[in-house]
């Protein structure tokens, strides 16, 4: 049996669509028997993404009408008997599956996860209309929150399946404290506004802290204009000690910041209350402390191990001194993410949610 992939966004080895998407490709491929894996991405998708026998990559979806072409796919696969899983579901795609005829939807077999999903009065009742034209659907959530609130709208098979992460049996090392680190995509809800003035605010004392902070496009080549001006303002501080690759980077590169870091997160709560951060598991999975907003999903995790430092409002003095307060304490924080380790290795082995998703369709 074939296992069709769908993820639209996909069309390079940054970012952690492509994170997930490798992860259960490696499983699958060590499977007994092993599972042939059908890859459908981004209609720029390189074609060195997945070079592995048993696995086809077939880029298509548009960035303008990924939507619909998800829907025709979706469709026709199902039509045909095949086994789907959509990696990164929302509302759009659980509505285009809802959409499908139930004669059709029975024909083959889907699996849709949810990496968050904002819950309003107006958003509930989409959502319960979608469960009443199909309640059979079979989603796989994040979060326990997430799939409790998902459930309340009617759907019957919604269970939670924690995001995947693969970690080496060996403890992470855990050099000296090099820099703070700002990773991934600079966004607008990740608070670039506030690291912004964090880092004006470690001008004015006059701090030595070295910061690496992300300033590379999205997948696109794209800045969102009010990014730019951001970057810009921040260039414009002079903080001596700032660093702003214009360049992603992936792999073993990506970890490799993660190593003697501290991770900054004061994403806006809005956005992430009950969303999960690949970035804040890749931290811990490399022994990287995090400061982090409170009563947000990565707040929990720091928490639960006394991984960092959580803060709580928009003060950027609070912030700063946060995150000195972890600097002078550093291998401490640093030990209890080791300590960590093996319990993030255990419960997001990719090979749970490749079983979850295999043991669904």
């Amino acid at each position: 049996m074939t296992l069709h992939i769908l993820e639209p966004t996909l069309i390079n080895d940054s970012g952690h669509c492509y994170t997930v998407a490798r992860a259960l490709i490696d499983v699958a491929v060590v499977s007994e028997p092993v599972t042939p894996i059908h890859l459908w991405a981004g209609r720029q998708a390189e074609a060195r993404l997945i070079d592995l026998p048993t696995v086809q990559l077939t880029p298509c979806f548009s960035r303008k009408l990924r939507r619909i072409q998800l829907h025709f796919l979706l469709r026709r696969l199902l039509r045909a008997g095949e086994s789907v899983f959509v990696l990164t579901a929302s509302r759009a795609e659980l509505f285009s599956y809802a959409m499908i005829p139930k004669a059709l939807r029975q024909r083959g077999n889907a699996v849709f996860y949810v990496h968050q999903m904002r819950m309003d009065a107006k958003r509930l009742r989409r959502l319960q209309w979608i469960a009443r034209r199909a309640p059979e659907m079979r989603i796989l959530t994040t979060t326990e929150a997430l799939a409790q609130s998902i459930s309340q709208a009617g759907f019957a098979q919604v269970r939670c399946q924690p995001y995947p992460l693969a970690l080496p049996e060996a403890l992470p090392a855990t050099p000296p404290f090099r820099h703070l680190l700002f990773p991934g995509m600079a966004r607008m809800d990740k608070n670039l506004a506030l690291v912004a003035e964090v880092i004006g605010r470690m001008h004015q004392r006059g701090c030595t802290i070295p910061v690496h902070l992300q300033a590379a496009p999205n997948h696109h080549g794209e800045f969102a204009p009010d990014v730019a001006a951001l970057l810009q303002k921040i260039r414009h501080i002079g903080y001596p000690h700032l660093t702003m690759p214009e360049q992603a980077v992936d792999g073993a590169a990506y970890l490799d910041q993660f190593r003697g870091a501290i991770c900054l997160q004061p994403f806006h709560r809005d956005q992430y209350a009950d969303k999960v951060s690949g970035i804040t598991l890749d931290a811990l999975g490399q022994a990287c402390p995090v400061v982090v907003r409170s009563r947000i999903w990565a707040a929990t995790m720091v928490t639960r191990y006394d991984a960092g430092a959580v803060v709580d409002g928009d003060d950027a003095n609070i912030w700063l001194d946060a995150i000195i307060a972890v600097i002078a304490d550093y291998p401490r924080y640093q030990a209890n993410c080791c300590q960590a380790y093996a319990e993030l290795r255990q419960q997001h082995d990719p090979a749970r949610l490749f079983a979850a998703i295999m043991d669904t369709v």
